[in-house]
């Protein structure tokens, strides 16, 4: 959807997992196991840094729910993820809207199939950081 995406977009020793220069806005990926209370405080401070240069981050979270395994609040998607990610498709659909809504114009949902894309989703997420 957006050819200028930046995989692990580097800037002052920060990193976003994700950057679209042409909307301004940082994608985020909190795996639990990486991200605990303890890293609360340096997700903040990261949100700061790149909301001073006017880019939106938005959080994928995951969480251990599965009453309610997909939720969005504020900038943060909450997810509890599976076995087979059976989640994923609706967590990109909600990113996508939320995009649609941050920058005032309607995007097509993209088909998401995890079986067939799994391939094209490793080899995007391998490639390189950009460093600034």
């Amino acid at each position: 959807l957006f050819p200028d995406s930046i995989n692990r977009y580097v800037d002052a020793g920060k990193e976003l997992d994700i950057f679209i220069p042409s909307i301004d806005i940082g994608i985020e990926y909190d795996g639990m196991y990486f991200h605990t209370g303890k890293t609360r405080e340096k997700e903040h401070a990261k949100d700061k840094f790149f909301g001073s240069k006017g880019i939106t981050v938005i959080r994928v979270k995951e969480i251990d729910n599965s009453d309610r395994p997909v939720y969005f609040n504020e900038n943060i998607i909450y997810y509890s993820p599976t076995v087979r990610y059976k989640h994923l498709p609706e967590v990109i659909s909600m990113l996508i809207k939320f995009i649609s809504v941050k920058i005032n114009k309607s995007i097509p949902l993209i088909d998401v199939c995890l079986e067939r894309d799994t391939g094209l989703i490793y080899q995007s997420y391998l490639s390189p950081r950009t460093i600034i």
